[in-house]
Parts: C-alpha cells; sequence; structure tokens
C-alpha cells in the first residue's frame, strides 16, 4: 500500500506518464515495439537501443540462451516466444570489436559492470552472439564461482605440480566449447606435440577436435587439454579473432575457497590438532588459472568482455558492485589497464517497453498493470533493474 501510495503521488506531481508515448493517454500499455532485424551484429546505437528483438534459433541455442538466467529461460520456454532488449552497453562494445579484429593490437578487455541484475551477462550474450555471426572463435566462462565452491573430482595435476585438477569441470567446459564452435574447430590444428604422459601424445597438426575427443574419453586430461588449447590461441595460431567471455570474473582473485576433500592434506604445524585440510585457492585451480592467462594482455588478434558481481564476491563485499571493490588490489592491477562498461537500470523507455511485452506475451495478467498507477509502481518496486522487474511482474 504505501509503495501504491508512492507511486501515485509522484503520477499527480508530475501530471505526465513517467514512460512518455509508449502508454496510452486513457492509461494502459500499447504495444510493445520490436525490430525485425534478428542478426545482433546488424544492430545499431541510432535505431535500435530500446527496441526488442528475437534471437535466430541457432544463435539462441548455440550462445545466448547460456548467458540468461535459468528462470527467464523457463519463462521463454513457457511462453513459447523470446524477446531481448537491444540496450547501449553491448553496441558500445560490439562497435569497438568490430574495427578491433585483425589489427594485431594486444587483447582489448572491458568490464562490465553494475548491480546484481541489472542485466551484465545478456549484455555479453549480444556481444558473444554478434561475434559468432562474423566469424570469431568464442571461449565463455559461466559460473566459475561455483567451481570454488563445489569440487568436482578434484585430484593432484600431473602437468603442473602443486596445483589440482577438477576433471569434472573440465569435460563439462570442453563439451561447451565444442558445441559452441563445432562449426570452425576441425579446422584448427594445433602447432607443437601434445603430451599427455610417459605413452601417449597428440601430434603436430592433429585438430583441436581431436584434442577434445581424447580429453572426453580420458576425463584425468581435460584440463591439460583445456591449457593446450588455451596456449595455442596466445601463440597466434587461430587464423580467426578470438573472444573470451568470463561471467562473474572477481572469482579468480579468492584467497580462500569452500572446496572440503580430506584427502587433500599437509603437513600439520606444531601442536597443530587434526584434521589438516589445505586451504584451496583460485591460483591453485589449474582450470581457472588457464582461463586467467587469456585475460591477460600478452596475446593478439582478440578481446575479453568480463562481468563483476557479488555473486563471485567474498562475504566482507557482498553489498559492492563497484570493480575495483570486487576485484580487489591484485585483480585490478591483474586487468589495468581495461575498458569499464557501465550496464545501467532501465530508462524510462526501456522500463515501458519492457512492461508492454511482459502485458502482451501474458506475464503480467493483473489489470492493475495495465493503468499508469501500476506501472508506475512496478517501475518503483523494481527500481529499473531487470532482474527484479522479471521476478516482481511474476507475482502480480
Amino acid at each position: 500500500l504505501l509503495s501504491r501510495s508512492i507511486a501515485n503521488w509522484l503520477l499527480r506531481r508530475r501530471q505526465l506518464s513517467p514512460f512518455g508515448a509508449c502508454v496510452n493517454r486513457r492509461g494502459g500499455a500499447s504495444a510493445a515495439l520490436l525490430t525485425d532485424e534478428s542478426a545482433p551484429e546488424r544492430h545499431s546505437l541510432d535505431r535500435h537501443v530500446g527496441l526488442l528483438y528475437r534471437p535466430e534459433e541457432a544463435d539462441w541455442q548455440a550462445v545466448t540462451r547460456h548467458f540468461c538466467r535459468p528462470e527467464l529461460v523457463r519463462l521463454f520456454d513457457t511462453l513459447g516466444q523470446r524477446a531481448l532488449m537491444v540496450r547501449r552497453p553491448a553496441l558500445e562494445i560490439g562497435e569497438r570489436l568490430a574495427g578491433h579484429a585483425g589489427d594485431g593490437r594486444p587483447c582489448l578487455r572491458f568490464v562490465l559492470y553494475g548491480r546484481r541484475g541489472s542485466g551484465k551477462s545478456l549484455q555479453m550474450g549480444h556481444v558473444a552472439a554478434a561475434c559468432r555471426r562474423r566469424g570469431w572463435l568464442l571461449v565463455t566462462v559461466h559460473n566459475a564461482h561455483l567451481w570454488m565452491r563445489h569440487s568436482r573430482e578434484l585430484h593432484e595435476s600431473a602437468h603442473r605440480p602443486g596445483m589440482f585438477d577438477t576433471a569434472g569441470y573440465g569435460c563439462i567446459w570442453l563439451r561447451h566449447f565444442y558445441a559452441m564452435n563445432q562449426e570452425i574447430l576441425p579446422g584448427l590444428r594445433v602447432t607443437k606435440e601434445l603430451s599427455w604422459n610417459a605413452k601417449e601424445s597428440t601430434p603436430a597438426g592433429s585438430s583441436w577436435k581431436e584434442v577434445i575427443d581424447y580429453a572426453l574419453a580420458r576425463p584425468r586430461y581435460s584440463c591439460a587439454a583445456v591449457q593446450f588449447l588455451i596456449d595455442e590461441i596466445k601463440l597466434g595460431s587461430v587464423p580467426m579473432p578470438t573472444l573470451v567471455c568470463f561471467e562473474v570474473a572477481n572469482c579468480l582473485w579468492w584467497h580462500r575457497s569452500g572446496i572440503k576433500n580430506d584427502a587433500i592434506r599437509r603437513t600439520p604445524l606444531q601442536g597443530e590438532e587434526p584434521p589438516w585440510r589445505a586451504d584451496i585457492t583460485a591460483k591453485q585451480l589449474t582450470l581457472l588459472d588457464a582461463f586467467k592467462q587469456l585475460l591477460d594482455s600478452d596475446w593478439n588478434n582478440g578481446a575479453a568482455v568480463m562481468s563483476v558481481s557479488p555473486q563471485g564476491a567474498l562475504f566482507d563485499r557482498l553489498r559492492e558492485w563497484m570493480p575495483r571493490k570486487l576485484l580487489g588490489d591484485e585483480g585490478f592491477a591483474y586487468l589495468d589497464p581495461f575498458v569499464p562498461v557501465y550496464v545501467e537500470p532501465y530508462g524510462p523507455a526501456e522500463m515501458s517497453n519492457m512492461l508492454n511485452w511482459y502485458t502482451e506475451s501474458g506475464w503480467l495478467t493483473s489489470e492493475a498493470a495495465a493503468t499508469d498507477a501500476g506501472r508506475a509502481e512496478l517501475a518503483f518496486l523494481s527500481d529499473g533493474n531487470a532482474g527484479e522487474l522479471l521476478r516482481i511482474a511474476g507475482e502480480w
């Protein structure tokens, strides 16, 4: 009741609709504004910002859905239709990458930041889908912060002494990498012999697909295969540009983890009581360390787009959302220089268009949501946050 009263007071104060031309004069929603251009690489800042577009099925299955929240994917499946908003951060990054490809300069790095639920991953997905359609090689990492909380087949690395492999996560990522780049992987070749153990090796000139198939058949070597492929990218043996997308990149600089594995022990300190469990940090996981190498600027013909989020923050930084706070001193120094890209809350036109689509698709069914006062209340309660709007709209 209090929030509804505040919304009504704001409307009376302004004497106009906060949603501009996208709301009828008599109140209520008008038609959602969609663009016929479904190819993300053709979206432009002067014509498409704030409009909705329907991603093509191939782009959705290969790329875009991996950057969406599970509840958003379930919503699209329930409604039987999909619509994503074209926003300024993705277009600004896309324009910069279009001029950066193949120029031989060091890796260009972008860091998306904003409050949780603002849509950082969706912006990254828009950029990734556009680059895939331009023929780029995609290296995308999702939910890496969960690798630090739950171990999956953790064992000591045979290729990097003192570090640990997570074979389960390595296999999952290799399957994901192959599905996203299956059209171009058979044509990529390794430039040096890959030695797996004393008896088995993959000769130079073998395809990347052979390396992935070998690692999937022998999961113990999955993390080593990831490192081999990343080494090939950094050596410049890939003919096309490479885009690295890393969600919640601030988890790479965790100094402690929630991994519990009693099989990994250390020499006890004098007078210390058992059990003695070694602390596993991000630096000790070969899989995370391999991807961290791709975020450095010591390689050419590529770009890295990252996001920082409280999801990957330690307990003392759960309320932070600025890059400097989430990355810490070490992470900020490692990525510097980078281009910070702020993902702001929905503006009035974007909010109106999103509410119009929720109403047309049947996700918003309340009669109050079709009035100026109801829409103002939804905007007030969500504070322009895309994730909060999705949640609140489901409760109306």
